[in-house]
């Protein structure tokens, strides 16, 4: 059974593209419009919305893979050592 993946562009122009299962399409591509302006779309089929940390959707609602609900600590990063 074929595979499908969502891809879209900043003007929301949105893709869906079905591709074999031992076939993973790449993560961006150009498409051509019916104007012949070329436009790069991403692949947003495989981005989660869940929050590593607690498993929540609220925590991206503004910002993708960004933590916003302030209900966990945010990773740290180690003192250089001179």
């Amino acid at each position: 059974m074929d595979t499908s993946y969502t891809y879209s562009s900043r003007d929301l122009i949105r893709v869906t593209v079905y591709a074999p299962a031992d076939l993973t399409p790449p993560a961006s591509m150009p498409m051509t419009r019916d104007d012949g302006t070329t436009v790069n779309v991403l692949r947003i089929s495989d981005l989660s919305l869940e929050c590593d940390q607690c498993k929540s959707r609220d925590c991206h609602r503004r910002e993708l893979h960004k933590c916003q609900c302030g209900r966990h600590v945010a990773p740290r990063f180690a003192k250089a050592e001179s």
